[in-house]
């Protein structure tokens, strides 16, 4: 005997959006555009991200400094499984950076800077390459700082 409407359980949403009925099956791997990602919160993927960091900085004249810094990130697998469809915790990016701080005046400096990333674990470079066509990044910028 069929039950009738009133007796069968809501349907469910899928992780993909189609109805269905049941316990949501854990889906790895799903993801969102970038445009989805940016519209959304920092803390869609209810994980974490740990950088470890080291920065040196010289004098290299009386208006001129040398900045050099180097990082690694590592994140848990529901961070990955979110933004790079690989559902374990690894070692993602490690960084690199150099800068050159000139003092144009007392009060104003410019400080042009690069910085290198790239991404370290193999299933996180492939799930990258999928997703955001590039596996590694390249950074140009150029601060001004006025203090007053």
């Amino acid at each position: 005997m069929k039950p009738s409407d009133s007796e069968q359980a809501p349907p469910s949403r899928a992780p993909d959006g189609a109805k269905g009925r049941g316990r949501r099956k854990k889906q790895t791997g799903t993801r969102k555009s970038n445009k989805e990602k940016q519209n959304g919160n920092l803390g869609e993927a209810d994980s974490f991200y740990a950088l470890a960091s080291l920065t040196y900085s010289a004098k290299l004249a009386d208006a001129v400094s040398l900045g050099l810094s180097t990082s690694l990130g590592y994140a848990a697998a529901d961070f990955n499984a979110f933004y790079f469809g690989v559902d374990e915790a690894a070692l993602n990016d490690a960084n690199f950076g150099v800068s050159l701080a000139w003092s144009l005046l007392p009060n104003l400096t410019v400080t042009p800077a690069y910085q290198y990333t790239l991404l370290v674990d193999s299933d996180i470079k492939d799930g990258a390459a999928g997703l955001y066509k590039d596996k590694d990044q390249s950074i140009v910028s150029l601060k001004a700082t006025y203090t007053f």
